[in-house]
C-alpha cells in the first residue's frame, strides 16, 4: 500500500483543478498502478526476501496473508466508523446499498456516479470471495482434506462472517491462509506417509 501511494501525489498537488477533475486523475494514475509499479515491488519483494528479517518469519506467506488482511480490516471498519462521524445523516444502507434514484442530472451526478460504482464494485468483490470460497471448500471436502482441529464452525460461515464485518479483503485474506493451513497439513501426512 505505502509503495503505491505516490501515485496519489500528483493529483494531491495539482491544486489548480476542480475537485471532480483531480479525483478523475486520480482514478486514472491509479489504475496505472499495476503497469508502473509492478516491476518496482518485485524489486523489493526479491530484495526483502534474501535479507535477514524474511528468517524472521516461519511462515513468510502466511505472515503476508495476515498483515494483509489485518490492514485490510483496519481499513475497512475505520473508515465504516468514522465516515458518518464526518457526513451527518450517513446511514449504512447509504455506504453499502446502490440507491438509483439519487443518480440524477446536476452538480453531484458524478459523485453519486462514482459512490454507486464503488457500492456495485463492493457488492461484486464480496460475492466473489464468497464464491471463490465455495468452490474451494467443496474441492477440498471431494478431496478428503479435514482440518485437524476439528472446528464445530463451518469454514464457510467463518469466511461470510469475516468478510460481512471486515470487508472482502480480510475475508479474501482469512480465506487464503486457510488455504496455506491445508497444503502445510497434507504436505505433512505426505511425508509421514512416504516415511520422511
Amino acid at each position: 500500500m505505502i509503495i503505491s501511494l505516490p501515485l496519489l501525489l500528483p493529483t494531491l498537488l495539482w491544486t489548480d483543478a476542480d475537485a471532480a477533475l483531480r479525483i478523475q486523475y486520480g482514478i486514472v494514475l491509479w489504475g496505472l498502478g499495476p503497469l508502473t509499479l509492478g516491476l518496482f515491488q518485485d524489486f523489493i519483494g526479491s530484495f526483502v526476501t534474501s535479507g535477514p528479517t524474511y528468517k524472521l518469519f516461519s511462515k513468510p506467506v502466511t505472515a503476508t496473508y495476515w498483515i494483509l488482511g489485518i490492514s485490510s480490516a483496519i481499513i475497512h471498519v475505520g473508515c465504516i466508523a468514522v465516515a458518518p462521524q464526518l457526513i451527518p445523516g450517513l446511514t449504512w444502507s447509504r455506504i453499502y446499498c446502490p440507491n438509483h434514484s439519487i443518480t440524477v442530472p446536476g452538480p453531484t451526478l458524478l459523485i453519486e456516479g462514482a459512490t454507486m460504482f464503488c457500492q456495485y464494485d463492493y457488492i461484486v468483490i464480496s460475492l466473489s470471495v464468497l464464491a471463490l470460497g465455495f468452490y474451494m471448500f467443496r474441492a477440498q471436502s471431494a478431496t478428503a482434506v479435514k482440518s485437524l482441529d476439528n472446528n464445530a464452525t463451518s469454514p464457510m460461515l467463518t469466511l461470510s462472517i469475516v468478510t460481512l464485518l471486515f470487508g472482502p479483503g480480510a475475508g479474501l485474506a482469512w480465506l487464503l491462509c486457510d488455504k496455506e493451513k491445508k497444503s502445510e497439513q497434507q504436505d505433512s501426512s505426505v511425508k509421514v506417509g512416504n516415511g520422511i
